[in-house]
């Protein structure tokens, strides 16, 4: 998720795409294994992609 902070969307798309694909990927993971139950998303970009 730090990565995905910072890299600028506009300049590097396909590097952003990757890690918001990968964060989309992992989102089933985190919740069958709880830990989006006691983790806050601060990012409101990756809180958007999994659905926080």
């Amino acid at each position: 998720m730090k990565a995905m902070e910072a890299i600028d969307p506009r300049r590097f798309p396909d590097e952003y795409a990757e890690h918001t694909d990968r964060i989309r990927e992992l989102e089933p993971f985190l919740r069958a294994h709880g830990i989006l139950d006691v983790m806050d998303i601060r990012n409101p970009e990756v809180a958007a992609l999994i659905g926080a």
